[in-house]
C-alpha cells in the first residue's frame, strides 16, 4: 500500500522514527565506545554483553553491566559519580566515532520526502543523546526533514 493511501485511510498525522536500525546503523560505534570507556575504567566487559544491552540509555547499560542493576539509593556517592562519568565519556567518544558519512538505511530519504509532501510531522526518538542524534542526522543530510528530536 502506498504511503499516501495509508495516511488517508488511517488519518495519520505523523511518524515517529527510531534512529539506529531505522534511519542508520551506528551499532558498532556504540559498542566500540562502551568497550573503550569500560576498559579505561578497569572493566573488561565482552562485546556480546554490551551488544545485548543496546537500545537503552548509557546510564542504564552501565548500571546493568557494572553495577548489577543497583538502584540509585543503593549506589554509593562514588558509584553514582562513576556511573555518570562513564555515561558521559561513552557519549563523547561515540560522537567522535560516528563516520563522516554514516550508513543510510535503504529507502531514505525518499520515504521522508514523501511523508513531508503529505504534510506529516516527523520525529526521531532515540536512546542516543540529542547531540548524537543531531550529529548523525546532520551528517546524513536528513535533519531538515524532522520536526522534533528526542534523545
Amino acid at each position: 500500500m502506498r504511503l499516501a493511501n495509508l495516511v488517508a485511510k488511517r488519518k495519520i498525522k505523523g511518524i515517529i522514527f527510531d534512529l539506529d536500525g531505522t534511519l542508520t546503523n551506528t551499532l558498532e560505534q556504540h559498542i566500540d565506545a562502551f568497550s573503550i570507556v569500560f576498559k579505561n575504567h578497569g572493566y573488561n566487559i565482552p562485546r556480546e554483553k554490551i551488544q545485548n544491552q543496546m537500545g537503552r540509555r548509557p546510564t542504564d547499560i552501565t548500571r546493568t553491566l557494572i553495577f548489577k542493576d543497583k538502584l540509585d539509593n543503593e549506589l554509593s556517592q562514588e558509584e553514582k559519580a562513576t556511573l555518570q562519568q562513564i555515561a558521559l565519556e561513552k557519549e563523547t567518544l561515540f560522537r567522535s566515532l560516528i563516520p563522516v558519512h554514516p550508513p543510510m538505511m535503504p529507502g531514505l530519504p525518499d520515504i521522508l520526502i514523501q511523508a513531508k509532501e503529505l504534510g506529516l510531522n516527523l520525529v526521531v526518538v532515540s536512546s542516543t543523546t540529542l547531540e548524537g542524534v543531531s550529529l548523525i542526522l546532520e551528517r546524513l543530510d536528513l535533519l531538515k526533514y524532522f520536526d522534533a528530536l528526542d534523545g
